[in-house]
């Protein structure tokens, strides 16, 4: 037990003594304490702007994370869908893929220059523009939007499955072969 409470220590140790540092660093100046750089970095119009980014990019994300993850997450933990247990173990697989690879590869899909998506679309209609750009705000909350969808689906859907009440939609498995066949 005592190593785990010196363990617990050295931890609390390590992160706070940086974080206070910063802490006391970001107030104090030569003549003592002061919000002057705080001041100097909020009235700065690029780093207004690139804080803005932020906070649109991480609403429109969560938005959109929440929009996807949410559906998902019922249907397969409250509903008989056919393939769920693939779906899940698809979407739990996506954990195991580095960001930094799938931002790689993404740009490496959907660059407004050298993406091969992009590349085919002008090959195929001599177009001039970028039929996807990944750098622009939009590209951005899709592709971060991609990579944060399984925390919503992870939470909800073990929500889901741990009510002790039963599924709540069931639908014949004829009727799902039916609508999948059914044309519009």
């Amino acid at each position: 037990m005592a190593v785990w409470v010196l363990a617990a220590l050295a931890l609390v140790l390590l992160m706070a003594l940086p974080l206070g540092w910063l802490g006391y660093m970001s107030v104090s100046s030569e003549t003592g304490t002061t919000l002057s750089h705080y001041r100097a970095v909020f009235t700065d119009p690029h780093l207004q702007r690139a804080l803005w980014n932020t906070v649109v990019l991480a609403f429109w994300v969560g938005l959109a994370s929440l929009a996807i993850g949410a559906p998902i997450a019922w249907l397969t933990a409250r509903t008989d869908l056919p393939g769920k247990r693939l779906i899940r173990g698809l979407i739990l697989a996506s954990f195991v893929t580095p960001p930094f690879l799938g931002a790689f590869a993404w740009v490496m899909l959907a660059g407004p220059n050298a993406g091969l998506l992009n590349k085919l679309y002008r090959a195929w209609t001599g177009a001039e523009d970028p039929l996807v750009n990944v750098f622009s705000m939009p590209g951005l909350i899709f592709v971060v939007s991609i990579y944060t969808f399984p925390y919503v689906f992870i939470m909800i859907a073990n929500t889901l499955r741990s009510s002790s009440s039963p599924p709540t939609w069931r639908m014949p498995r004829r009727s799902w072969a039916r609508a999948v066949s059914a044309s519009p």
